[in-house]
């Protein structure tokens, strides 16, 4: 018996040896396989919302306390900025000062925040959303885009957003031509709220501007979160003001059509929005989730001057993988996919830095140019362009929305010089995007009718 009791409590200790080994070595395993995305990840967490919303302050309705918790409970939104039009409300105290209370009232760490913001509304400029200033900018700078911009310096650390780019009857923000350091470093946002909309994000990046995707539902009934799908992702350390607000102006934001996927990047475990010494050899890891398990028609990484890094088709919900590439001539690179719904996700870019002398020279994008005269359009207005050898190109006419009006040639070109008129007797007033296409160059340039 005493024999027997002893080879038992022996089977026993190995048994309980080699589980304690297989325990570590698994252990191991997990530390080996998965560390990269977790720790590139932490501290921060995603967080989803709405930055752009209305009361009946501003042609909307109910009031923002409303807002605030229907946002909160019935959208199970993260958080919400209410943005009343400063003309309506500059000149009321009242409503100003109780956007801001109504908003720390529905603020409860960890569970909601609520965000008092207004909406700079210029018929000739286009609009901007500002955040995180005590009281607000003056609204007799309407028609004055310097002095507007001056106003939003002056009470940093407030931060702004560029509001539904490509708005009928506007210039465009002086058509996004760059304003120095200063104003770079407090406009923090872009709406992309349509596929159509990407193109200004690139026309943003390529002046210099350092601005990140949001999506926002611009609500002027009682939908704040419920107006469709689109959401702001905010990568942050909690959920507070000012941890989300900090990660505004890191860049730790994507714009997603879809209110449960997300998108996280990092270089090195450098997140989304930093810049990022030149490499040849630089990998991205590129996480997407959706909780809904929807599936992407395409992944693509995308960079300055055309550049395309991959393009992923037909993958599942989840995708965690490491992408090498050579922005070679990209001073800034981002994420955009489409699921097969036909809903898109923008990430913000990465800025690369130290590019190689000279490789912005020359390329082939550079070397094609597209020009219109007159414009804006008149009944004799004709687009031309040159290829560089003979070529299949497509030049089509959209509308800010992304829908199709025109087809300007579709049809195999020889090398040279080539004009193709432009129909503005369809074309009502207002502006649109002509984008060509030749299988390795794609251009869209803006036109006005």
């Amino acid at each position: 018996m005493a024999k027997f009791y002893f080879a038992t409590t022996k089977s026993k200790i190995n048994n309980l040896k080699l589980f304690s080994l297989m325990f570590r070595l698994f252990f191991l395993l997990q530390l080996i396989t998965f560390p990269y995305w977790v720790n590139s990840q932490n501290p921060y967490n995603v967080y989803f919302g709405n930055l752009h919303s209305h009361t009946d302050y501003s042609g909307g309705v109910s009031n923002p306390r409303r807002a605030f918790i229907y946002a909160r409970d019935t959208a199970q939104l993260d958080f919400l900025a209410v943005t009343d039009h400063l003309e309506s409300i500059y000149y009321s105290s009242y409503e100003w000062d109780s956007t801001k209370i109504m908003a720390n009232e529905a603020t409860s760490n960890g569970t909601f925040v609520g965000i008092a913001g207004y909406e700079w509304t210029s018929p000739t400029y286009n609009h901007c959303n500002v955040y995180n200033t005590p009281d607000m900018v003056s609204v007799l700078n309407v028609n004055n885009w310097n002095a507007f911009v001056q106003s939003v310096v002056n009470k940093i650390p407030a931060f702004a957003q560029f509001n539904h780019p490509g708005l009928t009857g506007t210039n465009g923000w002086n058509s996004l031509a760059y304003m120095g350091v200063l104003p770079d470093s407090v406009f923090a946002l872009m709406e992309i709220n349509s596929a159509i909309q990407e193109i200004f994000y690139t026309i943003a990046l390529d002046s210099n501007w350092h601005v990140s995707p949001s999506n926002g539902q611009d609500n002027h009934d009682a939908d704040w979160g419920t107006k469709d799908d689109g959401r702001t992702g905010i990568w942050a350390s909690q959920l507070s003001r000012t941890a989300l607000f900090d990660a505004i102006k890191a860049g730790r934001t994507f714009a997603t059509f879809d209110k449960n996927a997300s998108a996280w990047l990092d270089i090195g475990g450098s997140p989304i929005g930093s810049r990022i010494p030149y490499s040849s050899n630089i990998q991205v890891h590129v996480v997407l989730n959706d909780a809904n398990a929807e599936s992407w028609n395409y992944i693509q990484l995308v960079g300055a001057n055309t550049q395309l890094f991959c393009n992923i088709s037909n993958h599942g919900a989840a995708l965690d993988t490491t992408i090498t590439i050579n922005p070679s001539v990209s001073k800034w690179i981002y994420l955009r996919a489409k699921q097969t719904d036909e809903q898109y996700i923008y990430s913000a870019p990465f800025y690369i830095v130290g590019l190689p002398t000279g490789v912005n020279e020359n390329t082939e994008s550079d070397k094609i140019k597209l020009s219109i005269s007159p414009d804006p359009l008149t009944e004799f207005s004709v687009i031309t362009f040159n290829t560089l050898q003979p070529k299949h190109v497509t030049l089509k006419i959209f509308d800010i929305l992304g829908r199709w009006i025109s087809t300007l040639c579709d049809q195999k070109l020889p090398e040279g010089k080539h004009k193709f008129n432009i129909p503005s007797a369809i074309l009502t007033q207002g502006i649109y995007l002509l984008e060509y296409n030749d299988s390795r160059v794609c251009k869209t340039i803006k036109i006005i009718r």
